[in-house]
This record gives structure tokens, C-alpha cells and sequence, in this order.
């Protein structure tokens, strides 16, 4: 991360992923899974999103935005690649990184790979604000993501039947090829956010306790 300057909540994101998967890959009971691929897959799935960032002209991110952008182009999918090259990354950890996007979904869905789809649905229970439900991490990507609000297949992809929906499939794939051990509680992650909620509530609070104090 510091090699590459990733701002702080692309690390956290990515790190925060990395639980989930790895959540789940440790509840794994039945098929063969290679956990390490996962864990540094979901680590570095992100690497270049900095790029797409719509970042103010001073912005102190803006300056390392321009350099990653000279030097690996303003795709963040490419962009990662080239970075995964560097890095000496295999091409399977590489291949199961670029496979796993949004706009993929439905090849995901189709695959028979659990690495794979493992690392697409923790990424789809982590929004910037920490580990989510499925529905609001669906509306999330379309809300921010300008290229999925005109994806071609965007009514499929945002189905409103909810057993239709494609993550609602995926995750229910793990029950059915009885490799999951249920129940494994994703709530468990949001407990680890805890701490940081009640630290942004102390703040506001302290914020306005002081703030009456002025007015006093």
C-alpha cells in the first residue's frame, strides 16, 4: 500500500474485505480452497481505484491521482493489472481480480469457481462506510458508480425480486453446494465496526455539548 500511496479508506476497504473472505473461506467445510489466493486477492483487488475517483482540483489525493494516472491510465481495471504485473502477482490471483467486477456479475454467478465468487460477495458486503447488507452494497455501487447507472444489463443487475437478484444467488450457491457451515454470523464484522461508530458519536456529541457551552 505505501509503495503504491493507496489513500487510507481504499486500504480500509480492501482490508475490511479481506475479513469477510476470510470469514467465510475459515467456515469452509467440504471443497478445497486455496485461502491464501483468496485473502491476498481480496488485499489488493482494489489497488488502482484511485484513479476513478472524482477528486477537486485541490484535493490532496489530486496529485497522486495524476502520477498513477501517467503512469497506468485512467482504467481502474487495467490500471490494477498493470499493478498486480508489477507486483510479480500469479495469473490466476491476477485473472480471479479482474473477473470479479460488478459488471461481471452474471459470469460470476455461472462460474463454478468459489475463489472467485468468495471474493465477489465479500466485496459486495463492503461499502466505504464498513461491512453492509446486500441491498444497500447493490444500491451503493449504481448510486456512485456513474458507469452502472448506464450498465446495459442494469435492470437485471438491479432486480427488485430479491431471490432473482444475482448476489442473493451467489450467496445462496455456498448453501447449496454444502460447502458453507451455517450459521456464520456477517454481523459479527459489523460488531468490529462498533468502535469507530461510538468514537463518531462521542465526537458529535462532545461537538455539540461545546457548542451549547458558546451560546450559553
Amino acid at each position: 500500500y505505501d509503495r503504491f500511496g493507496i489513500p487510507e479508506n481504499l486500504r480500509e476497504h480492501m482490508l475490511t474485505v479481506a475479513r469477510v473472505a476470510m470469514l467465510i473461506s475459515e467456515n469452509w467445510k467440504s471443497q478445497d480452497l486455496d485461502k491464501d489466493l483468496i485473502k491476498k486477492a481480496a488485499l489488493v483487488h482494489d489497488l488502482a481505484n484511485i484513479v476513478k475517483f472524482k477528486l477537486e482540483e485541490n484535493s490532496p489525493l489530486k496529485p497522486k491521482q495524476t502520477d498513477m494516472i501517467a503512469k497506468y491510465g485512467s482504467d481502474d481495471h487495467q490500471a490494477t493489472q498493470k499493478m498486480l504485473k508489477e507486483l510479480g502477482m500469479d495469473d490466476q490471483l491476477i485473472a480471479i481480480v479482474q473477473n470479479k467486477s460488478f459488471g461481471n456479475a452474471f459470469v460470476v454467478e455461472a462460474s463454478h469457481d468459489y475463489s472467485l465468487k468468495i471474493l465477489f460477495y465479500s466485496d459486495m458486503r463492503v461499502a466505504p462506510s464498513g461491512v453492509v447488507d446486500l441491498k444497500t452494497r447493490l444500491n451503493d455501487v449504481v448510486t456512485r458508480l456513474e458507469r452502472y447507472r448506464t450498465h446495459p444489463q442494469k435492470n437485471e443487475l438491479m432486480q427488485n425480486n430479491w431471490t432473482d437478484n444475482f448476489i442473493w444467488k451467489i450467496s445462496k450457491n455456498f448453501e447449496d453446494a454444502k460447502n458453507y457451515q451455517y450459521p456464520i454470523n456477517i454481523w459479527f464484522l459489523i460488531i468490529e465496526e462498533f468502535p469507530k461508530l461510538m468514537f463518531l458519536l462521542i465526537r458529535i456529541w462532545v461537538y455539540i455539548y461545546l457548542s451549547h457551552q458558546v451560546f450559553l
